[in-house]
């Protein structure tokens, strides 16, 4: 997941609990940074609050493939 600072993000865990492997927030501050697993290829993202059309997450590039108002999720 990517959020913005205003974004709501215990809700989204809460509902995709039981419904996927593992969960993670990336492109996370520098204070953090430290514990981030640079090494997870995440095979999507949900990104509330930027609409890009292209990210780049751990070295793989992703494309928005959706565009509810401050919602939207990538692949790579």
């Amino acid at each position: 997941m990517i959020l913005g600072g205003d974004s709501y993000e215990y809700p989204i865990w809460y509902m995709l609990q039981d419904n996927t492997e593992r969960i993670d927030s990336v492109w996370v501050s520098k204070e953090t940074n430290q514990y981030e697993d640079v090494t997870y290829k995440p095979d999507c993202i949900l990104v509330m609050d930027i609409s890009d059309d292209r990210i780049e997450v751990h070295d793989r590039e992703y494309k928005r493939v959706t565009d509810y108002e401050r919602t939207n999720f990538y692949i790579p």
